[in-house]
């Protein structure tokens, strides 16, 4: 079931994540239409956010997990989703940390796969394990099981076979935050703010997807030792805060943190988030190995003039940083 509807937080809710203002990629289009209206019957769910709160309404349920100190108000109607489905899983690169030891970058990975195509992402990851030796009921990694350049190479040449499918990067330059920002002090501030510019990116892609808008179900790889209660949180108070065109209403359901091991799009986000690791992050000689990332950057979402910057590639600090790299392409990724 899909609950429409909006939820109004105190401003207790809402953290300091610094700017949020993104500017639109296609700028003078009008906003997103709402979702028609359809039959259905009216919820009023009321959600604590101290604990985990069930509301019933008839045989409907609601489950809601918020750690804030507020309550708040949804009312909605229930709808029946009609669109197609995407399916977006994200995996990241890179610590959280910035100090001098830290990683330089952190990133998102996100691999979105039209529903109907989903069956050959798995049977073309189910084939990668085989061919890996990856135990059973194990997650292939790209740190334990394709360290070595062949490994890596046939990863990334059966990857990008694949149809349908479209990556999305969102890259953080730790270097270029602000000294005064919450994300430089913070580390549930710094993943739960690019984890959020991450889920903008899925539903624009989402709403321009070929053959038109679809809805999206998201899931993330749960991060060992972090609360994603918080990032929860912040998914529910984020529509509030803008950018008004972002289409929130093709979100089926809500994002969700999970085991690597149990989801196949998960074990594919982190063989795309270790290609990007790979190319960006020099090796102890100074060296690069784009090889990989350049096998599949056929499949990053692009624009109607086959650009990716700010689609498939969304860099949160110094273009330059990246447009300098010995490999990079004169035309752009």
């Amino acid at each position: 079931m899909l609950i429409t509807g909006r939820s109004k937080a105190c401003p207790s809710c809402q953290p300091a994540y610094g700017p949020l203002a993104m500017p639109d990629p296609r700028p003078g289009r009008p906003p997103p239409k709402p979702a028609p209206p359809t039959e259905g019957r009216l919820l009023d769910i009321v959600v604590c956010c101290k604990k985990t709160t069930t509301f019933s309404s008839g045989s409907w349920r609601v489950w809601c997990n918020l750690p804030s100190t507020t309550r708040h108000i949804v009312r909605g109607r229930s709808e029946m989703p009609t669109r197609h489905l995407v399916r977006a899983y994200i995996d990241e690169t890179g610590d959280r940390g910035v100090s001098a030891s830290a990683s330089p970058y952190f990133s998102f990975a996100a691999v979105l796969v039209a529903d109907e195509q989903e069956a050959k992402m798995r049977a073309a990851m189910s084939q990668l394990r085989r061919d890996l030796k990856v135990p059973p009921g194990k997650a292939l990694h790209w740190k334990d099981h394709v360290k070595v350049y062949p490994r890596r190479q046939y990863v990334a040449s059966m990857l990008a076979q694949l149809s349908d499918i479209m990556i999305v990067y969102v890259v953080v330059e730790k270097a270029a935050i602000p000294a005064q920002a919450g994300m430089r002090r913070d580390q549930v501030i710094f993943y739960n703010f690019a984890a959020g510019i991450t889920l903008e990116r899925l539903l624009l892609a989402a709403g321009d997807w070929s053959g038109g808008a679809r809805d999206i179900v998201v899931k993330f790889g749960h991060v060992r030792g972090f609360d994603h209660r918080t990032t929860c949180s912040y998914f529910k108070i984020k529509p509030q805060l803008g950018p008004g065109w972002v289409p929130w209403h093709l979100l089926r359901g809500q994002p969700t943190f999970e085991d690597q091991a149990k989801w196949d799009g998960l074990q594919a986000a982190d063989q795309y988030a270790g290609m990007l690791s790979a190319a960006i992050r020099p090796d102890r000689y100074g060296g690069y190995e784009p090889a990989h990332l350049l096998g599949v950057r056929h499949q990053l979402r692009r624009n109607a003039r086959g650009q990716s910057r700010n689609y498939g590639f969304k860099i949160l600090g110094n273009e330059a940083t990246f447009t300098s790299l010995p490999w990079w392409p004169p035309q752009g990724l």
